[in-house]
């Protein structure tokens, strides 16, 4: 997984219902424009942890440009594919709140190998995603207003 389960737009949903600023929007309500790294953080992350700096440091970021740009990135000889069941059981082991395979996560060669094995876009280490949360379940409330209404399981 390339990018965490988040609200793309200009407008998130905050713990409590309300609609709020996103911080990590990708795109410009006044533009339209996509933004080219969203996800700053993550983005800086992989950097330290690959040794990516200069020319291989990744400068993109986010859900819409990773499945834009995935295998198309003009430099670098980035990779084209990976296995579809690999990236299937990966999705599942997100959504579940399971470790992602450590293979995934060991960037350990060269500047240039590291680069091409992430493709360009941060490494997700998703296991603290505060979004995926299954001891959370929401629904709408009832007077049909776009503010949620959360319980806890027991």
């Amino acid at each position: 997984m390339r990018a965490p389960l988040k609200f793309v737009g200009p407008k998130r949903l905050s713990a409590d219902g309300e609609w709020e600023d996103n911080p990590s929007k990708e795109w410009s309500e006044t533009t339209g424009v996509l933004i080219r790294n969203p996800d700053k953080e993550e983005a800086i992350q992989t950097n330290r942890i690959a040794g990516l700096r200069g020319d291989y440091a990744i400068i993109d970021s986010g859900v819409i440009n990773y499945i834009n740009k995935f295998g198309h990135m003009p430099s670098k000889n980035h990779k084209g594919a990976d296995p579809a069941s690999e990236l299937f059981h990966q999705s599942l082991a997100y959504l579940r709140k399971l470790a992602p395979i450590d293979q995934y996560l060991a960037v350990r060669g060269t500047q240039l190998d590291n680069y091409q094995l992430v493709d360009g876009f941060p490494v997700m280490n998703w296991i603290s995603d505060p979004l995926i949360n299954l001891n959370t379940w929401c629904k709408p409330n009832r007077s049909g207003a776009l503010k949620l209404s959360c319980k806890q399981l027991a």
